[in-house]
């Protein structure tokens, strides 16, 4: 009898999802690679699904998404709101715009890069900058230099000319109970996350300078109820969770979402904003478009609390299946 990768746990998450849709509409879905490729039949119609890509998006504009600064210079072209930036590949002249923009917050990430890798909030401090943009630099040849934009992050996902879903994005974070230090209660979370098959927190250099910035480090205890945040970046990657709040976006934003999308280019998309309220529109909120996702992960959405019967994955199944032509049966 042939074993079932799903049931034994031996599947990649972002395809147990699609693969866990397929069966729940009927459709056929043979896992070829457990970790890396599955096919789907359903509607007479046959196609794969690579990791978290699906057969949807032309590769151009997969390519130019993939770069955060080619998106942003096509989102400002086109009127939308998006980061200003400096982009370098030495780490000299990088210094030098620094030590003259330290006043402000600035955020460091690679300029290709997916999942949180190597994106860092500076502090004054020339040696954890210099430390940030090495790290930076180990995912690009490219480094990005941008302002930091207060608010909240979100996740828009988008296919098909339809907003099927957004999620508030939290950061990984801790709360104190007066007793622990950081650092304990880091491991007790991580115990936690691995019964929900979450990804854990890694104490990595990131936090470091993350709570350095907050004058605490791993062996402070904090107060009992307090928050602290372990780090700027909300990948569900480097520890972050989220919130369902689909039903709480502003037309006008989720309309000029849509419209940035085709600016790329792409019918699928995973769209990272930041704003201070999503219930008015982006423009009165002073938010931005951060950047537009050609291959998002449904974690951020599938796993979100609060999703109720909400179910990505099987929206996406169905418009595949009512719109994709190729591998069409004869």
């Amino acid at each position: 009898m042939k074993l079932d990768p799903v049931k034994q746990g031996k599947i990649s998450v972002y395809l147990q999802i699609f693969v866990e849709a397929a069966r729940k509409l009927n459709y056929v879905c043979e896992i070829i690679d457990p970790l890396r490729l599955i096919q789907i039949e359903g509607n007479g119609k046959s196609w794969y699904i690579y990791k978290t890509r699906i057969p949807v998006n032309n590769s151009v504009s997969c390519i130019l998404s993939k770069s955060k600064t080619m998106t942003a210079k096509f989102l400002r072209e086109a009127g939308f709101p998006a980061p200003k930036h400096e982009l370098f590949e030495a780490i000299e002249p990088a210094r030098v715009y620094f030590q003259e923009n330290c006043s402000r917050r600035l955020v460091i990430k690679p300029d290709y890069g997916i999942g949180g890798d190597g994106v860092s909030m500076t502090t004054d401090s020339v040696e954890q900058f210099d430390q940030a943009f090495l790290e930076a630099k180990k995912f690009s040849e490219k480094v990005v230099i941008e302002d930091f934009v207060p608010g909240k992050n979100y996740r828009v996902l988008v296919i098909g000319g339809k907003v099927i879903g957004v999620a508030l994005r939290l950061a990984a974070q801790v709360t104190g109970n007066g007793t622990d230090t950081i650092a304990a209660l880091v491991e007790a979370e991580n115990s936690t996350r691995k019964i929900r098959s979450s990804s854990k927190i890694d104490l990595d250099e990131e936090v470091n300078r993350f709570l350095g910035g907050q004058n605490k480090s791993l062996e402070t205890i904090p107060a009992a109820g307090e928050i602290v945040p372990l780090r700027s970046g909300t990948n569900l990657s480097t520890g972050g969770f989220t919130i369902d709040v689909t039903g709480q976006i502003n037309p006008e934003t989720a309309d000029m979402i849509l419209k940035a999308v085709k600016v790329i280019g792409l019918d699928y998309a995973g769209v990272d904003i930041i704003t201070q309220d999503l219930s008015v529109p982006l423009s009165s909120a002073n938010g931005i478009i951060n950047e537009i996702n050609f291959n998002p992960g449904l974690r951020i959405h599938q796993y979100a609390i609060d999703r109720g019967e909400r179910d990505v994955a099987a929206e996406i199944i169905k418009y595949i299946a009512e719109n994709y032509e190729p591998y069409k049966f004869i």
